[in-house]
C-alpha cells in the first residue's frame, strides 16, 4: 500500500511547483488551497457518486461487471 501512495503522490511536487512559478508569491497559498479544494471536491465527494452512477445506469447490463467497467472508463 505504501508504494502505491508513493507513485501516487509523485505528481504533486511538480503540480506545486508549477503552479507557484506561475503565480505572484502573494497569491500562492490562496492558489494551493483552491487547487486542493478542486482535488479533493472531486476525488472525495463527487468521484464515487459518478462510478456509482455510471456502473447503475451505464453499465446496468453488465451485472457484476458494471462496476469494473465504470472504473475502467472513468
Amino acid at each position: 500500500m505504501t508504494g502505491i501512495v508513493t507513485f501516487g503522490v509523485l505528481s504533486w511536487g511538480p503540480t506545486f511547483a508549477y503552479q507557484h512559478d506561475r503565480l505572484q508569491e502573494e497569491l500562492r497559498p490562496m492558489g494551493t488551497a483552491i487547487f486542493l479544494f478542486g482535488f479533493n471536491l472531486i476525488g472525495v465527494g463527487i468521484g464515487q457518486t459518478v462510478i456509482g452512477l455510471a456502473s447503475g445506469t451505464l453499465f446496468a447490463d453488465h451485472g457484476q461487471n458494471g462496476l469494473r467497467f465504470s472504473l475502467a472508463a472513468i
